[in-house]
């Protein structure tokens, strides 16, 4: 879509100069981006701030067991090595060394097969990216920017871990099978694949589901503000 040179966020809603917002951003792409990935209005905060919490979303990504040995990512993992090198991304390569550390690797009977290297992921910050895809994504579908009354709920492994048995069949009930239902729309062959599902009673109450490289999944939701708690990673929109 051409975007205006003047005019709303589709993120925060603040109205000024925009930029275009590519999603998923251009660094998930070996080559030059495809024609099916889409962009949205943002503002330069949004825009302009969320480039490292991309190549934060990217590296993680590549380095994931499955995810990583998907061809698209396996394309990108040299290009993701030097980018770590440069200068101005020295802090993001501490982060992730620090946090990495060698774990043992057991089979499902205990059998020792020796130890392999894990780092811990800054969820947080994965679950900002994700809240800024739904919105995207929200005002992509909908030409509207989800309202100051609604907030972006992200769920990942750990934060559907941690809910209870109860609650997890309710989540897998009420949001990922509605959601799962309906067909998957593809973008970069496969680079990216969402599901989204619509409230048939409130147009900005909406449930979906991001995967990346064909393995790592974040739900999400749109729901008035608060109606959520403290069980799931709630980014205010």
């Amino acid at each position: 879509m051409k975007i205006p040179k003047i005019g709303e966020c589709s993120h925060c809603g603040n109205v000024g100069q925009l930029t275009e917002d590519h999603l998923p951003a251009r660094n998930l792409f070996h080559e030059s981006a495809p024609r099916d990935y889409i962009t949205v209005p943002s503002c330069v905060d949004c825009n302009g701030g969320a480039s490292l919490d991309d190549e934060y979303l990217r590296t993680v990504l590549i380095m994931k067991e499955r995810a990583g040995s998907h061809p698209g990512a396996i394309a990108l993992r040299s290009k993701v090595f030097r980018g770590l090198r440069r200068t101005d991304r020295l802090g993001l390569a501490k982060r992730i060394l620090q946090g990495t550390a060698p774990v043992s690797v057991n089979t499902p009977a205990g059998i020792y097969l020796g130890d392999r290297l894990a780092f811990n992921v800054d969820l947080k910050r994965l679950r900002k990216v994700i809240a800024r895809f739904t919105t995207g994504f929200f005002f992509n579908h909908t030409q509207m920017r989800l309202p100051s009354g609604y907030e972006v709920v992200v769920y990942d492994e750990d934060s559907v871990r941690d809910l209870s048995a109860t609650d997890q069949a309710e989540f897998r009930k009420t949001i990922v099978a509605p959601t799962l239902n309906n067909r998957p729309i593809s973008i970069g062959s496969g680079i990216l694949r969402y599901w989204v599902a619509w409230c048939v009673d409130d147009p900005f109450v909406s449930s979906w589901i991001f995967e990346f490289f064909d393995d790592v999944r974040f739900v999400s939701a749109t729901l008035p503000r608060g109606i959520a708690g403290s069980k799931s990673g709630t980014v205010s929109s």
